[in-house]
């Protein structure tokens, strides 16, 4: 049975990389000759199928590979970063009109900030066999204003991007505070974000 992922990282000199499969965590090793079709050096991020094998150390590996010739999802990542600096716009505007704290302002920068830097890290780790940062840390600082952050961190450093789970909870993190964010215009959001601030002013 054919599997999918692709390459998370690839060392030229030695001829061997590593790829994310679709819908799991741990990276599966690919020796150069195992890929059958290939005219170049593998790129990290591009897509590739393959077979499960086991090798002469006993690690799970990559056969009989072949690399998808068309870089996915340009449109997908693009979409991305237009949503993300679109929503930093909107907030701005909305706190120029009142409409929300003007903390808000450094609010959503610091944490995306922090939010990227989490992706940054766990890429890293993932490539180096480090200790990975837990997906529930990185929903929840979605959650609380990092997603333009989680996705831009996505675009940048083609992390995350093959897990179908993670794809949904994080979009699932996306929707809920964007709805928050538009419950607050009402008139109960605003007398909640009045006495939030009113209390914290005091």
């Amino acid at each position: 049975m054919r599997k999918k992922g692709s390459i998370a990282s690839w060392n030229t000199k030695k001829g061997f990389g590593f790829i994310d499969p679709d819908n799991s965590e741990k990276q599966i090793f690919i020796h150069i000759t195992e890929i059958k079709n290939m005219v170049r050096i593998p790129c990290v991020g591009e897509l590739i199928s393959y077979q499960e094998s086991i090798d002469k150390f006993g690690r799970v590996c990559a056969i009989q590979a072949k690399l998808k010739s068309k870089s996915p999802g340009l449109s997908a990542k693009i979409f991305k970063m237009v949503f993300s600096l679109t929503f930093f716009v909107i907030i701005i505007l909305l706190v120029m009109r009142g409409k929300l704290p003007k903390e808000s302002i450094y609010w959503y920068p610091v944490v995306s900030l922090l939010t990227f830097s989490l992706y940054w890290k766990d890429k890293s780790a993932a490539i180096n066999k480090r200790w990975r940062t837990a997906e529930s840390t990185m929903h929840a600082f979605a959650l609380i204003g990092g997603w333009p952050g989680a996705l831009i961190g996505q675009y940048l450093l083609r992390h995350k991007t093959r897990k179908t789970s993670f794809k949904v909870v994080l979009w699932l993190t996306v929707i809920v505070h964007c709805c928050t964010i538009i419950w607050l215009m009402s008139p109960d959001g605003e007398l909640l974000l009045n006495k939030l601030f009113h209390l914290s002013g005091k």
